[in-house]
């Protein structure tokens, strides 16, 4: 099943690692150290603070960074912290740290009308959804649908529309200026707050827009005109090749991006567009992924999220197809895995077997993935197992799979007495003690 390899004296196993950390290539476009000026603010007073007062805050200072990502001059967004420096990514102000970090609107009247949208990563349950937090010595009176709004207690879905029923808070100025503020819990990200005032106009903060995710259009390419890889092969396909994909073709971009020129990550379709954003690349429909260019005893680990999805969706399946010959385990086990084995975040794939070959007639073992909509891949990390000196690892030549009843090392070098060690034997991976 694998050629023969000799080696000289002075050539010696050594790994590469290739890494493909999809979070760390998307950099945010915006990081403002201005949207503050002034001290801390009180507004969800607790007791004994009934009579803390808030400083005249007016978001951000207006400078060239705020004008050339689109937000109004007239600021009235802000949080409670001063002088932080907030991040504005692809999905709009994030919240990384604080659990309980306050957002406020002021300069409102009665009659005014405000609209979060927002959305949460947050993996409780209870912490997905925005809180009305103004304090009770605040005095403005804000409603949805309604109902009056109680700080601490009532819900802000995202697209809510909040109405001023009252204004009465006067600032350190002396000027009435009615706010409303609410909670944000970690991993939220508004992604714009608008304001309508009761004379007709209007000011939209949209953070989304200072954070443009980069493209990558050359994230496929191959040695035919087809763009398809058929990777789960079904009944009557078992004669189907799959083409020569190598990811993406090193151009400044992806240099930019840090990410390895020797690319062997792509998704199952060619000439299309994929989009970097903060929580990695998003899959935008349900799609197959592959890592190629594989031989014997490397490993592949894949990390990924799928939040929001339905139980049916949380994994990446594993879909090599019945008739592709390179075998894997997963994790410590000693059974290759099966077509649509579910895969967890961060598991280890180590090639056992491989001798598929790209349409060149060259040695290109490969695995693949199916992905789910939704989905964001963050990182891919290819451990490959090789020699010094030049000399390639075992090259692998087409033989039914499985079936010579020889001893491998994880190397692929055929033994006739395997001593203590890790071999493959019939296309399982076994402990010689």
């Amino acid at each position: 099943m694998f050629g023969a390899l000799s080696l000289s004296a002075a050539a010696q196993a050594q790994e590469t690692t290739f890494t493909y950390d999809l979070t760390k290539a998307y950099k945010p476009s915006v990081a403002l150290n201005n949207f503050n000026c002034g001290w801390a603010f009180y507004s969800y007073e607790k007791e004994g603070k009934t009579d803390s007062k808030r400083q005249d805050y007016k978001g951000y200072a207006v400078d060239s960074v705020s004008k050339s990502i689109g937000l109004p001059e007239e600021c009235h967004v802000w949080v409670r912290n001063p002088r932080l420096v907030q991040t504005i990514n692809d999905a709009g102000f994030y919240n990384s740290g604080n659990d309980g970090r306050n957002m406020a609107v002021d300069g409102l009247t009665a009659g005014d009308k405000v609209i979060f949208k927002y959305t949460s990563e947050s993996d409780d349950e209870t912490k997905t959804k925005m809180i009305y937090a103004t304090g009770a010595s605040g005095l403005t009176c804000a409603l949805i649908n309604g109902d009056t709004l109680r700080a601490g207690l009532s819900v802000i879905n995202s697209g809510d529309t909040i109405v001023i029923d009252s204004a009465k808070f006067v600032n350190s100025k002396n000027v009435e200026d009615g706010y409303i503020s609410v909670l944000l819990y970690k991993k939220m990200a508004v992604a714009s707050v608008k304001i309508l005032k009761g004379d007709g106009s209007e000011l939209l903060y949209d953070f989304t827009k200072a954070g443009t995710p980069v493209a990558i259009s050359n994230f496929n390419r191959n040695q035919s005109k087809e763009g398809k890889i058929y990777v789960n092969q079904g009944e009557g396909k078992e004669n189907r090749n799959r083409n020569d994909f190598k990811g993406y073709t090193p151009d400044s971009v992806t240099a930019s991006l840090g990410l390895p020129d020797e690319c062997h990550i792509f998704q199952g379709q060619n000439r299309i567009v994929q989009y970097l954003t903060h929580r990695g690349v998003y899959v935008s429909g349900n799609t197959q992924w592959a890592v190629d260019g594989l031989d014997s005893a490397d490993v592949v680990e894949i990390e990924y999220i799928a939040p929001g999805l339905s139980d049916d969706k949380q994994h990446i399946l594993f879909t090599n197809g019945t008739s592709a010959t390179t075998k894997v385990f997963l994790n410590n086990s000693t059974d290759t895995l099966a077509v649509l084995a579910p895969i967890n975040s961060g598991d280890s794939l180590t090639v056992a077997t491989t001798s598929d070959l790209d349409g060149q007639g060259n040695v290109n073992g490969y695995v693949t993935f199916q992905a789910y909509k939704g989905m964001y891949i963050q990182k891919i990390v290819i451990t490959k197992h090789s020699v010094a000196d030049g000399i390639k690892a075992p090259t692998v030549s087409v033989a039914p799979a499985n079936t010579d009843n020889a001893w491998y090392t994880l190397s692929g070098v055929m033994v006739e007495k395997p001593q203590n060690g890790v071999y493959i034997h019939n296309g399982k991976k076994i402990i010689v003690k």
